[in-house]
């Protein structure tokens, strides 16, 4: 069905969305257009335009929109998790966020989430879009960011995190660059976001560190009375060389001398050190912290 006439100009003379759409396409030489479908309606409009200005038109494609979150309606910029600035402040990695955008509406044909931008430049392909609308999940986002963030290299994990943990006065001038790369190799394959780094490494470098009291309230129902736990494997723990082997020898050894799992001291021992009920292996931890932080600690728990 052909267009009823459409207004152009305003009755003050300005021109309207359509006859400005087409004029700025032609000045900047487009030559594809892709947009939601809710533009479907003007698309007509705009090569009737084109065709009054003896111009040729680019390419069109009309893709599925971006719904809420929540609710029904497409997402706005009002929307909560609609603005980049957002992801930007909570240290979202830019690589991540792009790598999300680019599944909303579309799916790999290897299946594979998590890509780097050239792989999913070679994969995409306008005619595989989906045909329904796609619903932004930002649990997913935050999902890839982690996954983008275990799987980088060392040397660029480590370039990235310091700069936050400095904001955060976590670390200073004073920390080495080869002892923070110690401690983030530790925890890099746990790592969820940059946004809490700094709460997730704080220990390492602070004693005056918080203490997850939720975890606190869970120790009794891994392993027992906490503060009896960690008086068991401090002992072990105080008599060895300070090394991997050394310290996964105590906890075994701890748990044949009391008749327990060795995994019954770790939850106890990982609150007295870090204040946190959960994250990076604990014997890795405890190596990275050190023979004297992590005794202290003990002792101090179960003062």
């Amino acid at each position: 069905a052909e267009d009823r006439d459409f207004v152009l100009f305003r009755s003050n003379g300005e021109p309207v969305f359509h006859f400005v759409n087409v004029v700025d396409d032609i000045e900047m030489k487009i030559t594809h257009v892709i947009r939601g479908e809710d533009h479907l309606s003007n698309t007509s409009k705009h090569l009737e335009i084109f065709k009054a200005f003896g111009v040729k038109p680019p390419e069109y494609a009309h893709i599925p929109l971006i719904l809420k979150t929540d609710g029904p309606g497409k997402m706005s910029k009002r929307d909560r998790g609609a603005l980049i600035e957002e992801y930007q402040n909570r240290n979202y990695l830019p690589s991540a966020v792009r790598n999300y955008l680019c599944l909303l509406g579309w799916t790999p044909a290897d299946g594979k989430e998590v890509l780097p931008i050239d792989e999913i430049i070679k994969q995409f392909e306008l005619k595989a879009i989906h045909q329904s609308n796609a619903r932004f999940d930002e649990k997913k986002m935050s999902h890839i960011n982690a996954q983008t963030l275990r799987a980088l290299p060392a040397s660029e994990f480590v370039a990235i995190a310091k700069p936050i943990l400095q904001n955060a006065q976590v670390v200073n001038d004073k920390v080495s660059d080869a002892r923070l790369a110690e401690v983030l190799s530790i925890i890099q394959e746990k790592v969820n976001s940059l946004e809490h780094l700094p709460e997730f490494v704080g220990f390492f470098f602070n004693n005056d560190f918080k203490k997850d009291e939720a975890a606190f309230a869970n120790l009794t129902k891994k392993g027992g009375d906490p503060v009896a736990r960690v008086r068991e494997i401090l002992t072990h723990l105080q008599s060895i060389e300070w090394n991997v082997a050394a310290i996964e020898a105590a906890f075994n050894a701890a748990g044949t001398e009391h008749n327990r799992k060795p995994t019954d001291f770790f939850a106890p021992v990982r609150f007295a050190v870090s204040g946190q009920g959960g994250g990076a292996h604990l014997i890795g931890v405890l190596h990275a912290l050190g023979r004297d932080l992590t005794l202290a600690r003990l002792q101090s728990f179960i003062a």
